[in-house]
């Protein structure tokens, strides 16, 4: 009775991780163009606006005392950027999110589907005898999955919030293109944004691998 109890724990576990697993990266997808961010953003594209303004006159200050064009040459492509910049990054990064998203996602259909059976087999149905005496153990192997999957959720959810943050930041950083000193803003946020969205795709390699090798256990033996 106890080993049917444990079998069949096993299997409603066995399909709550199977569906977590096939959703993870869905549903962890960046979302740029709600409205509380769209409302956010354009606050702070026009704070930018007045920053870039004020670098641009710090630059036109410097190219007077060292009576020399140089500082306003080089800042004028940087207004520029400042104006188009962020705009561009409305448009590209969701397109980089969804692109990276889908990468992750069949990095994971590519594990096998068998994830779900090993549980099973685990628990007792099937016949492969490297799992003979450890049925009681399925539901602690299964509860286990489930919780390294909600970790891995905590942290694509931290990914997801971090970037939406860096979105609506990103005139700011494109503002420091308009002087030398401060362009580290920029090279700082681009590589901040791209190790956020990118994250889900080592993710998805490293859990990938670690079911395939749980689920192929079963033709072990």
């Amino acid at each position: 009775i106890l080993r049917t109890l444990m079998a069949l724990l096993a299997d409603a576990l066995a399909r709550l991780v199977t569906g977590m697993y096939s959703q993870l990266f869905e549903i962890s997808t960046v979302d740029f163009s709600t409205q509380a961010v769209g409302n956010i953003w354009r606050i702070t594209t026009g704070v930018s606006v007045g920053l870039a303004t004020i670098l641009l006159i710090i630059a036109a200050f410097r190219s007077m005392l060292a009576q020399s064009n140089a500082y306003l040459l080089q800042a004028f492509p940087g207004v520029v950027l400042a104006v188009l910049g962020p705009q561009a990054a409305a448009l590209l990064l969701p397109l980089l999110a969804a692109a990276l998203t889908d990468l992750a996602q069949a990095i994971v259909a590519s594990a096998t589907s068998d994830l779900a059976g090993s549980i099973r087999l685990l628990a007792g149905v099937g016949s492969n005898p490297i799992y003979e005496g450890l049925g009681l153990l399925a539901p602690l192997i299964a509860a286990s999955l489930l919780f390294g999957l909600g970790l891995v959720f905590v942290v694509l959810m931290f990914c997801m919030a971090s970037a939406v943050v860096l979105f609506v930041l990103s005139p700011f950083a494109f503002a420091g293109l308009v002087m030398a000193p401060t362009r580290v803003w920029f090279t700082r946020w681009a590589t901040g944004m791209f190790a956020l969205l990118f994250a889900k795709v080592p993710i998805a390699i490293m859990l990938a691998l670690a079911v395939s090798l749980f689920a192929n256990s079963r033709y072990a033996g």
